[in-house]
């Protein structure tokens, strides 16, 4: 009897066990992306519609869903204020702009990070190599580690050499890989890479290049718009001729494969600001959509969502 009773109680817990369901993974993480070079030069450049410009990007954008929006040339103080007013109670938390200093000849690197989600750390670099009318920047690379629904992923945005020589470009990427992007990685949390790279995609050398040094991916784009500099679309390009580019991008290091997928599309935002102009920066912006596996949150430490005037 007390052989058939063992035997009874191992075949009930044999059932319970096998009838219990196996936990499946968590689904994986949403981020929305959005990277765009403003075309806010510093106030002594004569660019048009600046004020008007800012108004119409912080009005446009604080009702967007975007998690992370990634501003380049975001150098003009005014300007960057304008944003903020509209931009800081849905994306309370920000970093930059990056290498800014109270007093000096040189301008800060525009880069400019806005987030939903809380910014753990945050670290910048100052491109040691740098010509012409971009060595009175503090040209660099800005990185923030994000806590997206307690998962880690960590957003660089940064902006290139915009002339001169290939080498100058070549040596930044070598730098921010080096300086920033390595040093700061951890392993299973991805870093989403954006920025205006000043890098033509025509060019496959120089294109290649940045990918190899970055030890990054890049994607097809879906849409109608396949550029980002766009002197056949864009109503407030700078340059002469017809070229359509594509200059900015959002790349990818994942040596984890945490992504599960990505999307990327070029987005015309536009708003009449007068009478003969509706685009709000001679760059067309770029998103991405991103899906990722949950990665863990090294830190809890929060940078304060940002209240002061910027």
């Amino acid at each position: 009897m007390k052989k058939q009773l063992i035997l009874i109680i191992s075949l009930l817990t044999f059932e319970v066990g096998f009838s219990q369901p196996m936990l499946s993974p968590p689904p994986p993480e949403k981020i929305k992306i959005l990277s765009w070079n403003i075309y806010m030069l510093p106030g002594v450049v004569r660019v048009k519609g600046k004020g008007e410009r800012a108004d119409a990007i912080g009005g446009i954008l604080k009702d967007s869903d975007y998690d992370v929006i990634v501003f380049q040339e975001a150098f003009q103080r005014k300007a960057r204020k304008k944003i903020f007013r509209q931009l800081h109670e849905k994306y309370p938390y920000q970093s930059g702009p990056a290498n800014q200093k109270l007093i000096s000849y040189k301008t800060n690197s525009g880069l400019w990070i806005f987030s939903k989600h809380p910014i753990v750390s945050s670290e910048s670099i100052i491109f040691k190599n740098k010509s012409g009318i971009d060595a009175f920047s503090r040209k660099g690379a800005l990185i923030a580690e994000v806590n997206v629904n307690g998962s880690a992923v960590q957003i660089a945005g940064t902006h290139l050499q915009n002339s001169g020589h290939p080498w100058i470009r070549q040596s930044q990427c070598v730098e921010f890989y080096n300086r920033l992007l390595k040093p700061f990685h951890k392993e299973g949390v991805p870093q989403i890479v954006c920025g205006d790279f000043n890098i033509n995609r025509k060019k496959e050398e120089e294109y290649n290049f940045m990918l190899q040094t970055l030890r990054a991916t890049d994607g097809e784009l879906v849409g109608a718009l396949q550029f980002s500099y766009d002197r056949l679309q864009n109503d407030l390009h700078v340059e002469a001729g017809q070229s359509q580019d594509l200059i900015d991008y959002i790349l990818v290091r994942d040596p984890s494969n945490q992504f599960v997928s990505t999307s990327r599309e070029i987005k015309a935002i536009r708003k009449n600001w007068d009478s003969i102009h509706a685009d709000l920066s001679d760059h067309f912006a770029l998103e991405a959509e991103l899906y990722f596996a949950h990665s863990p949150l090294f830190s809890k430490n929060i940078i304060e969502p940002t209240r002061a005037n910027k």
